[in-house]
Parts: C-alpha cells; sequence; structure tokens
C-alpha cells in the first residue's frame, strides 16, 4: 500500500464520532454552552466543536473532564451494547447525524417533544429494528 493511502490509526472512527454526538447532545441537554464546556475542561470552545464533531479524538483525561463537567458518567459518553452484543447501528447513518443537527437548533421544549416523537415510532412494532440473532 501506498504511503499517501495508508490509513491513519489516529484518525477518528465511528465510535470517536458517537461519543462526539454524545457529548453535543449531553451538553445540550444539560443547557450548557460551548463555551462553558470548553473553560471547565481547559481547552478552546473551537477544540469542543471538532470533539463534538468527531474530527478530533478525545484522550480519556480528557473524557472524564468532560463526563465530570456534564454531571454524567464517562460510560454515558460511550457506545452501548446491544442485547445481542451489536454496537448501536446508527453510528454512521446520516439520518441519524441530521436529526442530532436538527435537535441542536431546538430549545428544550422543542427537544422534549422531539424525544417524544421519536419515541411513539419507537414503539411501533412496524418501525422498530428487529434485532438479530
Amino acid at each position: 500500500m501506498a504511503k499517501d493511502q495508508k490509513t491513519d490509526p489516529r484518525a477518528a472512527s465511528g465510535a470517536d464520532r458517537h461519543i462526539g454526538a454524545r457529548i453535543r447532545a449531553l451538553r445540550l441537554e444539560t443547557g450548557t454552552s460551548q463555551e462553558a464546556l470548553a473553560a471547565a475542561i481547559g481547552v478552546s470552545f473551537q477544540q469542543v466543536q471538532k470533539y463534538e464533531k468527531g474530527v478530533n479524538r478525545v484522550a480519556a483525561s480528557t473524557l472524564m473532564e468532560i463526563a465530570r463537567a456534564l454531571g454524567v458518567g464517562v460510560e454515558a459518553l460511550y457506545p452501548r451494547e446491544s442485547k445481542t452484543g451489536s454496537r448501536e447501528i446508527w453510528l454512521d447513518d446520516p439520518q441519524a447525524q441530521d436529526i442530532g443537527a436538527v435537535m441542536g437548533k431546538l430549545n428544550a421544549e422543542g427537544r422534549r417533544l422531539l424525544l417524544q416523537i421519536a419515541r411513539s415510532l419507537a414503539a411501533d412494532e412496524k418501525l422498530r429494528i428487529k434485532d438479530r440473532k
């Protein structure tokens, strides 16, 4: 493989993008601005943007600081395992990322309503993902 075709092992992965999305969702849920989170963990707000977009990977120590600043356990930032052991399938789904972007534009009431709609849709057997065996 040519050097320019080599994949950078330090490049962000689907899990890194998921962690970034979880940071953003929890930050919005707590009403914390990017600037406030950045100040709490000692980085620039641009760096927080890069973490949230999954452009930059988050070091373990920084992940702990982010979790502490957002008032959650660090496990809340990691992808969850399903009962079948598979990772959440939407990590790289563009539509799921669009939902996250839309949610980021809503105030608390709008986010509450969107979540209520999503839960209603997820309760419908015809719309739900079937567990893989």
